[in-house]
């Protein structure tokens, strides 16, 4: 019979068993909570969902709907993609998926860090923010990198 005939949905991860008339909650695969971008950097966070029928997925951040524009994409595929991002972008997003049989969500948090330099752009700027001091030289200024483990060093002499 007709409610009898069942098919696999091959793009399920759960390999859920798709039968006429039966309806499955959502199910969301959210591949990380957290993110951190890069100020000026493109951000895209990534959020699926598996059910029949297929779920509508929706964002929210800070509990706000988010709507697509300029600044902001939201693709079918439940991907949101921020093609440059600025330091508002940070926060809470919440990925929601809805269909007949429910509903399901997850936070994901965003942190935006300050732009990465290059290590040339990097010395001349942390040189020149020592110019008017009373330090009339410099052997070497050394800091870590904001998002990662090296140690970068600049030498200067006045």
């Amino acid at each position: 019979t007709e409610q009898d005939s069942c098919s696999l949905d091959a793009d399920t991860k759960l390999a859920l068993t798709v039968c006429h008339g039966v309806t499955v909650p959502p199910v969301l695969s959210v591949p990380r909570l957290e993110y951190t971008a890069v100020l000026g950097q493109p951000l895209s966070l990534v959020c699926s969902a598996d059910g029949q029928p297929k779920p509508e997925i929706q964002w929210h951040r800070e509990r706000r709907p988010l709507v697509a524009g300029t600044h902001l994409h939201l693709f079918f595929n439940g991907t949101l993609h921020v093609p440059s991002t600025q330091r508002s972008d940070a926060g809470t997003y919440t990925c929601s998926a809805q269909n007949v049989a429910g509903g399901a969500s997850h936070d994901i948090r965003v942190l935006i860090h300050g732009e990465l330099l290059s290590h040339a752009a990097f010395c001349l700027r942390l040189v020149n923010s020592y110019r008017n001091t009373f330090i009339p030289i410099i052997p070497m200024l050394c800091i870590s990198e904001p998002l990662g483990d090296t140690l970068l060093c600049c030498f200067a002499v006045w």
